[in-house]
C-alpha cells in the first residue's frame, strides 16, 4: 500500500510541474486570410454559403480567477486541415528525449512515461483531424485553455463548411463571457 501512495503521490507532483495535461497542446495557428468586413451578417445575407473556412473565439473569466478560460475554433477546409494535423503531429526527435529521460534512475520512468502519455495525446488529436481530412470532409478544431489550472484541451469534429455554422464557440455560462467573436474566410 505504501508502495501505491508512493507512486501516485510522485506522478502527481511530476505532473504538476511539469504540466502533463496538455502540455505539448500549444494551438498552431494556421494561415488563414479573414475578411471581417464580411463578417456581419444582415438580414439580407445568405448564411447558407459555402466557405472555406474561418475562426471562432470566445473569452470567459470570473473575478477571483476561478475561471479563466479561452475557446479557440478553427473552421478548416479539407486542404487547410491537412496541414494543421502535419504541423500538430508529434515529433519523432521529441520521443527520442522523453526516452532519454526516462533513462534517469528513480525518476526518469514516471517523467518518461508522462512524455509518453503526452505524444499518445498528440498522436490521438492529429488522428481525429485526419479522419475527416482524409475523406475530404471539413473540419472544425476546438481548443480550450484554461489559464487558471494549466491545462489545454482540443477536440476536432465534422463541419459542414457553411457560412451560418462558422460561430464563436458559447459552451460556457454566458454570465461570465468577456468576449467573443467569429471570422469567416471566403
Amino acid at each position: 500500500m505504501k508502495k501505491v501512495f508512493a507512486v501516485v503521490s510522485s506522478l502527481m507532483i511530476v505532473s504538476g510541474l511539469f504540466g502533463a495535461v496538455g502540455a505539448s497542446a500549444a494551438p498552431v495557428a494556421p494561415t488563414v486570410a479573414v475578411d471581417q468586413a464580411e463578417n456581419l451578417v444582415t438580414p439580407f445575407a445568405n448564411p447558407d454559403v459555402a466557405v472555406n473556412g474561418g475562426y471562432g473565439y470566445a473569452r470567459y473569466y470570473a473575478s477571483g480567477g476561478r475561471v479563466d478560460v479561452e475557446l479557440h475554433s478553427f473552421f478548416l477546409n479539407p486542404q487547410d486541415a491537412r496541414v494543421y494535423a502535419t504541423k500538430s503531429e508529434p515529433n519523432l526527435w521529441e520521443g527520442i528525449a522523453w526516452f532519454a529521460v526516462s533513462c534517469i534512475p528513480y525518476a526518469g520512468n514516471y517523467i518518461g512515461g508522462l512524455g509518453l502519455l503526452s505524444q499518445i495525446q498528440d498522436a490521438a488529436f492529429v488522428s481525429s483531424i485526419r479522419r475527416y481530412a482524409d475523406v475530404n470532409q471539413s473540419v472544425e478544431v476546438t481548443i480550450v485553455k484554461d489559464t487558471a489550472y494549466g491545462i489545454t484541451t482540443r477536440s476536432a469534429q465534422y463541419w459542414n463548411g457553411m457560412r451560418d455554422t462558422v460561430q464563436a464557440p458559447l459552451p460556457g455560462n454566458p454570465a461570465y463571457l468577456i468576449s467573443s467573436y467569429a471570422q469567416v474566410k471566403y
